[in-house]
């Protein structure tokens, strides 16, 4: 007889509702095609091929092949008669505990003893369930978090199963009163639940051996040869605990190099090669969302520093002409911040950085992020007009009067002039912010929204300003080119996701 036997990395294998422990009298069964059987299961001729039904009208018996039936009631019903094991009800085992990632990445779960010590003792002290884990404090990166954990990150089946033991034997009256079939029935159940499979074993064979009409020999039979199956392949499903947990922990490259060692030493079993093919396919969706999560903003944080060192260093030899091809090249350019910024996310990463550059392009796109030309924007005006153009003219002088002797207007500002201002006033801040929006608009690397143009708040974007100088004429208005936005009127505010 074949089963499929549902393993898990961590196998928690849900306990039958007690809905299910009792042979329901008279069955409604759905098949694909729409039509219903009603009758009463005859449970010692079924088969992990098909299910036997004696039907309600007429007494007659007809076989019914498992896949003729819906998906979910053959699972409910191949679970009830013990052809397969239930996997676990979301939360049937969960407790609250803690979880403590550190600076490497690896994920801690387990119960922590010294919540209210632990700063001062210097040491995180978790309980799990392979012993007392000690974390250095300065070496956490996140954590401890309150969270729902497996009561299996936090005992050992014996430890679990011991306190089962025990919580039974006190409600049925204490050690002097014996073990019903019913006791060892959910003593087994919760054995199989918890993977303690010997306690599981021995108390199918308890239930059997009380001969209780609740519980068929047919299907404690059936349960135990599951349980010496699972047990069979116990050191197989340590090496899936042990993929699970790579997984877990974002550990990719160790979980690939223990599939490719199981797969190489169970290949000729079907069902774990499923097993680890599936969790195979689980490594490469985890592995995409977790970078996916992560490259882009070490991208853009990146991009940043790059910039801000780029700008540091700069020398004549590298002005803003430089600095601009710089921030603007593709991907592809060795010579560019961005490709720059993907080899070291991937050199930190320790993953190719094609991955990285198909990390960024699968990234998420629901925020905006944000560049700053500030007075800077004048350099990417299309078409820069000289704002004195449109000041007013100054007021005609009458016959005779000599005109009042004024100040040059300030030159136009190029943007070298300006690149080499910001460097001189030591504002590498204000330059990264430029070369930053510049990437943004420029590099290909980003998508992007319409800008937001900021009126310039000193001239109010007219581009020129006024004051009023006194001459032996009188106070005559002065109209000069603007020093804040340099004639650009507004400041560029660059939106990318």
């Amino acid at each position: 007889m074949r089963f499929r036997l549902l393993l898990a990395a961590l196998p928690l294998l849900a306990l039958l509702p007690a809905s299910a422990q009792d042979a329901p009298k008279y069955v409604v069964i759905e098949l694909v095609d729409g039509t219903k059987v009603i009758g009463r299961v005859v449970e010692n001729e079924c088969t992990d091929d098909f299910l036997v039904v004696r039907q309600l009208k007429g007494d007659a018996k007809v076989t019914i092949r498992w896949e003729q039936m819906k998906e979910r009631q053959a699972h409910e019903l191949r679970v009830e008669y013990g052809f397969e094991v239930a996997e676990a009800a979301h939360g049937s085992m969960t407790m609250q505990g803690h979880e403590i990632r550190n600076k490497a990445g690896v994920t801690f779960r387990g119960l922590l003893l010294n919540e209210k010590t632990a700063r001062a003792e210097g040491v995180y002290v978790l309980k799990t369930s392979e012993g007392e884990r000690r974390i250095p404090v300065a070496d956490v990166k996140s954590g401890p978090e309150a969270v729902d954990i497996s009561q299996l990150d936090v005992y050992t089946p014996a430890e679990l199963f011991q306190r089962k033991l025990g919580d039974v034997v006190a409600n049925r009256g204490g050690e002097e009163q014996p073990l019903t079939a019913e006791d060892h029935y959910q003593l087994a159940e919760y054995a199989l639940l918890i993977d303690a499979l010997e306690e599981a074993k021995a108390h199918y064979e308890k239930a059997i051996e009380l001969n209780d009409p609740k519980y068929t020999r047919e299907k404690l039979e059936r349960r135990l040869v599951q349980v010496e199956e699972l047990l069979k392949q116990s050191g197989a499903r340590a090496e899936l605990k042990e993929i699970q947990r790579a997984i877990f922990d974002h550990r990719f490259d160790k979980a690939g190099t223990l599939i490719a060692a199981f797969k190489e030493k169970y290949g000729a079993d079907e069902s774990l090669v499923k097993r680890v093919t599936d969790l195979e396919e689980k490594s490469k969706d985890e592995r995409k969302a977790y970078y996916v999560g992560i490259v882009p903003g070490r991208i853009r944080d990146t991009v940043r520093s790059l910039l801000e060192r780029k700008v540091k260093e700069a020398n004549e030899e590298f002005g803003l002409s430089q600095a601009q091809q710089y921030a603007e090249a593709e991907a592809t350019d060795e010579k560019g911040v961005s490709n720059e910024a993907i080899a070291a996310v991937a050199t930190g990463l320790a993953i190719p950085p094609e991955d990285v550059l198909a990390f960024w392009n699968d990234r998420k796109k629901q925020n905006i992020y944000k560049g700053f030309y500030r007075d800077g924007t004048f350099i990417v005006v299309e078409n820069l007009e000289d704002a004195l153009a449109k000041a007013p003219k100054p007021p005609k002088l009458g016959q005779g009067q000599a005109a009042p002797k004024l100040p040059s207007p300030t030159k136009p500002m190029t943007a070298e002039e300006w690149w080499k201002l910001k460097l001189a006033q030591r504002k590498t801040g204000d330059l990264r912010d430029w070369l930053y929006a510049r990437w943004a608009e420029e590099s290909g690397m980003c998508d992007l929204e319409a800008p937001k143009d900021l009126p310039c708040p000193t001239c109010n974007g007219k581009g020129y300003t006024q004051t009023t100088i006194t001459t032996p004429q009188g106070a005559v208005p002065f109209y000069n080119r603007c020093q804040t936005c340099y004639m650009a009127k507004f400041e560029r505010v660059v939106r990318f996701r």
